[in-house]
């Protein structure tokens, strides 16, 4: 039994790892399209 927890707990460990730098490659995406904005704004004016 003491195999199952230890995969059951490197399954969660990866679920959240994935999770995080899912939420941080969004974070990157967002900025990357407010900073694009900004310079196609200036870039006009």
């Amino acid at each position: 039994m003491n195999i199952k927890r230890l995969i059951d707990a490197v399954e969660k460990l990866f679920l959240v790892t994935i999770a995080v730098f899912t939420v941080i490659a969004m974070g990157q995406e967002i900025l990357t399209l407010i900073e694009t904005r900004r310079v196609a704004l200036q870039a006009c004016c």
